[in-house]
């Protein structure tokens, strides 16, 4: 989820959504500032296990709880594409 929601914001912003005023997309700019500090990606490799295995925890507790808003926003945003389309 991580990932993926900070693949989408620079997407948003091409197709003219700025999930920053926007109030149906704000919950993906919450989300990405609540991750910044957890790794994705390549980088993971450069990790101490343990760091990596309690990063993964807060990853997982984080993407619990915003995953209700998120699943929400996104479905808006696959409404709202499909409508300009």
């Amino acid at each position: 989820m991580i990932s993926g929601i900070r693949e989408l914001r620079p997407i948003l912003r091409e197709i003219g959504i700025d999930d920053r005023e926007e109030q149906d997309f704000v919950v993906f700019v919450a989300f990405d500032s609540d991750t910044l500090d957890l790794p994705v990606g390549v980088i993971r490799a450069r990790w101490d296990r343990d760091a990596l295995q309690s990063k993964d925890r807060e990853a997982a507790e984080l993407e619990a709880l915003y995953k209700t808003e998120i699943v929400a926003a996104c479905k808006k945003l696959i409404q709202r594409v499909q409508q300009n389309a």
